[in-house]
């Protein structure tokens, strides 16, 4: 099997795991979970460092549900991992802290993705529509993402990022329902230290 490895439908996906999270992967047709659980890459402890491309296809109607930090499609992205041009349509995720749709933590780069009808819970602080907690001075990069749905967390709560620790967010837009129930909370980014924001719009619905 070459390398990007082709994934095809739900069982292809739910195999990556933890296993070749230094490889390339890419879709190959749109993905229909029809409301069954989604198998996360990589774990709290192992991130993923190779490019995840959606190839302009799609990942639909799944569930991610767990009482874990750093919960997401990839649960932890690395400096040198990427996710790109990949739509996310249907998708429910719950954790503890550090929780999104596309990464519970990230060090990398996210470019050109499309997340709609979505949500987004943790029990916990740093939680966002795209990334919970995201940190990397020049490596942690999102570059025209878009996220519509709902985020609901404690603190350092926001419409595409948790927290920015160190990072750049451009060219992006949300339109999500924020609610956190104690501080630090905001239509795109619910707190940031030294983060570059340009070129960003947010539309969103805060409380």
């Amino acid at each position: 099997e070459a390398d990007p490895y082709l994934i095809c439908d739900a069982p292809d996906f739910n195999s990556i795991g933890a296993s070749n999270l230094s490889s390339s992967f890419k879709l190959a047709d749109n993905i229909d979970f029809g409301g069954l659980a989604l198998t996360p890459i990589g774990t709290n402890g192992l991130s993923f460092n190779g490019v995840f491309d959606g190839n302009n296809f799609s990942l639909s109607n799944f569930n991610l549900n767990g009482t874990e930090t750093r919960m997401g499609i990839i649960r932890s992205l690395g400096t040198t991992g990427q996710v790109r041009n990949l739509k996310v349509t249907s998708a429910t995720i719950t954790g503890s802290d550090r929780v999104g749709i596309i990464a519970g933590y990230s060090a990398g780069k996210l470019e050109s993705i499309i997340v709609r009808d979505s949500s987004v819970t943790g029990t916990g602080d740093y939680v966002g529509g795209l990334v919970g907690l995201m940190e990397g001075n020049t490596t942690a990069i999102l570059l025209q993402t878009y996220f519509e749905g709902d985020v609901v967390g404690v603190n350092h709560v926001g419409g595409i990022v948790g927290r920015i620790y160190f990072g750049a967010l451009r060219k992006s837009v949300s339109e999500a329902n924020v609610n956190a129930s104690a501080n630090n909370v905001g239509g795109m980014v619910g707190s940031y230290h030294d983060n570059h924001c340009a070129g960003d719009e947010s539309t969103d619905s805060i409380s």
